[in-house]
C-alpha cells in the first residue's frame, strides 16, 4: 500500500518536486479506484433487483460495463 507523503510539521519547507510528483501520482491512482469502486457500488443496487439463474448474472453484469463505456 503507498500512501502520501506529508511535510514535517516541524520543517517549514515545501516538499521536493520528487515528492510532489509521486504525491500527484498517487492522487491519480487513487482517484480512478474511487471512481471504479462507485462505479461497482451503483451496479450493486441496480443488480440487486434483477430475477435471473445466478449463472447468468455475471454475465449480464459484464454487459451493462460494457454498454456503460460505450455510451459515455
Amino acid at each position: 500500500m503507498h500512501t502520501s507523503f506529508r511535510p514535517h510539521p516541524d520543517i517549514a519547507s515545501p516538499l521536493a518536486a520528487d515528492t510532489r510528483a509521486h504525491n500527484r501520482l498517487l492522487r491519480g491512482i487513487r482517484a480512478l479506484g474511487e471512481r471504479a469502486a462507485a462505479e461497482l457500488k451503483q451496479r450493486r443496487r441496480a443488480l440487486q433487483h434483477v430475477t435471473l439463474r445466478p449463472s447468468r448474472i455475471g454475465t449480464t453484469a459484464q454487459a451493462s460495463l460494457v454498454l456503460n463505456n460505450t455510451w459515455r
